[in-house]
């Protein structure tokens, strides 16, 4: 893949994006890029037009149940929420519809003022401050009900990690990703088809897409197509700036074959690391960089202190004494700053401090 600036060079019909998009400091990352392109495009007196991606709309699964008893008069489980065929198709698509839809003609009547996004501040005030014109990613309801799917499994598992159960929580680690997988796939394909389209309509114009970096090298089917495609990195990514959960489904994803061992072994960690990942949010830093500090303490951990923690959770779930959100995070940390796991350098990350 390209990497850096001298990228931005060439001229090309669509430029892709990569880049992380965790929080502010992210954003700003990808701006001097977007400056570049501006003045290739006032250069060429082309337009640009940016295509923004999202998941499908946001909601959560508690304002689910809460619209649909509104709409339609019932109380259901998310079980038959999720995994229902005749709620699915009657009732879950319409309320994903209705907000789906929603949320296009937001973009569409207000642009890129309508995304309510904080961390993407800084993108948002430049395409405002620039006058860009924005198109949104359209999710397929099959992508975004994978990713529901999936998000509930993550949650089923932390909460069995909690208990100690590892069988259990790496079973539902398992599964997850293969919701992961497939909404990626679906969400990708149909992406691809829309930048097609958008190409076709606007032939004279610089498309400019950001993708975060689960999606490196979707460009290439594009490529296939015949269309003129520039790829350009905003950083180099390594295995170390993804969760684990992340790693394994980018390795699916293009195409590595990995025994059930293997993926178990991948997953072991990801609930310690996601424990500190909440934390270490906080901290201005790029989301690629949080991710490399927490795979550091996380690679420390042995395997007989995992087991160790696994009790020491178990026991602390049984007991009652996660009374907030962030208590089994904050215990994970405690334990391990106790275990000499963390380093003072990396500790001044979790305290909000520049690394």
């Amino acid at each position: 893949m390209a990497h850096g600036k001298s990228e931005v060079k060439k001229k090309k019909r669509v430029v892709f994006i990569y880049g992380s998009h965790g929080n502010p400091t992210d954003y700003e990352l990808l701006l001097p890029y977007l400056e570049q392109l501006l003045k290739e495009a006032e250069r060429d007196k082309k337009a640009i037009l940016l295509l923004l991606e999202q998941a499908g709309p946001s909601i959560s699964g508690e304002e689910l149940k809460r619209e649909i008893q509104t709409m339609f008069g019932v109380s259901i489980s998310t079980a038959e929420l999720l995994w229902d065929e005749k709620l699915i198709q009657g009732v879950l698509k319409t309320i994903f519809e209705i907000n789906q839809n929603k949320v296009l003609k937001e973009v569409q009547e207000r642009g890129a003022r309508a995304i309510t996004n904080v961390q993407a501040k800084p993108l948002v005030d430049f395409i405002v401050n620039h006058g860009l014109e924005v198109r949104i990613e359209e999710c397929p309801f099959e992508a975004w009900l994978y990713y529901q799917r999936e998000y509930e499994l993550l949650k089923s598992g932390f909460r069995l990690f909690l208990r100690g159960d590892e069988k259990g929580s790496l079973d539902c680690l398992e599964k997850s990703v293969e919701w992961y997988l497939e909404a990626l796939k679906i969400r990708d394909k149909a992406f691809l088809e829309f930048i097609g389209e958008l190409s076709a309509r606007f032939p004279d114009a610089h498309i400019v897409t950001v993708r975060g970096p689960l999606h490196c090298g979707i460009h290439a089917e594009l490529e296939k197509q015949g269309i003129e495609v520039r790829p350009i990195a905003v950083e180099m990514f390594t295995p170390d700036h993804f969760f684990p959960f992340e790693l394994l489904v980018s390795r699916l994803y293009n195409g590595a074959r990995i025994s059930p061992h293997e993926r178990r072994e991948i997953l072991r960690r990801e609930y310690i690391f996601e424990s500190l990942m909440s934390l270490i949010e906080r901290s201005a830093i790029k989301s690629s960089l949080k991710a490399q500090i927490v795979n550091q303490i996380v690679r420390r951990v042995g395997e007989e202190e995992l087991k160790e923690l696994l009790k020491l959770l178990a026991l602390f779930t049984s007991s009652g004494i996660f009374r907030s959100p962030e208590g089994p995070a904050t215990a994970v940390y405690d334990w391990l700053l106790e275990k000499g796991k963390i380093t003072d350098e990396e500790r001044k990350c979790f305290e909000g401090e520049a690394f």
